[in-house]
């Protein structure tokens, strides 16, 4: 009969067995599961959509949509807005910066919480990937003509966020003009105490 002497006292033989097996290495691979897509910048994004040229595929998109972001979109004065009067009041009364922490880039700058570093070109703001999802796994294939064969699904599978669908848009949108705890976007009350605006009036369509 197998015994293990211990500094405690006896254990049988089943105490023995279990002692043994919880020494071997289990040999059962575990779930890969595959990383995250990560985010390229927005000059990937600009390439292209930029400035029109007849030698690239453009049977789907107009290929200004970058330019007319930038001089159009609000969304563009989201980071310069915490190099302002107030935002750097907000950073001495919250005791850390407003342009460089998680709890402000999440919204201002679209760092996910999944991403131990900023986003590439985070002093663009709300750009892009902000909206369309980080783009490092559908970045060259949305260029190539098969993409137009691809299924929503598929598509959102390489970390594109459709938004021609109204749920998904909506909760894209909703994540930062209203909040998202799964995706780290929380204004706490220190942030209001510390002067930050509330939130205004959200009309999605608009």
């Amino acid at each position: 009969k197998l015994r293990m002497q211990t500094g405690q006292g006896r254990f049988g033989t089943l105490g023995a067995v279990g002692y043994l097996l919880l020494c071997i290495p289990c040999g059962v691979a575990q779930d890969a599961t595959p990383p995250p897509a990560k985010y390229l910048g927005r000059t990937r994004c600009a390439d292209c959509h930029n400035t029109p040229n007849p030698l690239r595929f453009r049977d789907f998109v107009l290929q200004t949509e970058s330019a007319r972001f930038i001089a159009e979109d609000k969304h563009v004065q989201a980071f310069e807005l915490l190099k302002g009067k107030l935002g750097q009041a907000m950073s001495a009364r919250l005791g850390y910066s407003v342009i460089e922490d998680r709890r402000c880039l999440s919204c201002h700058a679209g760092w996910r919480p999944d991403e131990p570093e900023k986003p590439p070109h985070f002093e663009f703001g709300v750009t892009c990937e902000s909206c369309h999802g980080p783009s490092s796994k559908w970045d060259t294939p949305h260029s190539e003509p098969a993409w137009r064969l691809k299924s929503p699904k598929d598509k959102s599978q390489l970390g594109l966020v459709n938004v021609r669908d109204p749920v998904a848009r909506a909760e894209q949108c909703f994540s930062c003009h209203i909040g998202n705890v799964d995706h780290g976007k929380i204004i706490t009350h220190e942030m209001y105490a510390a002067g930050h605006p509330p939130l205004p009036g959200f009309e999605l369509s608009t």
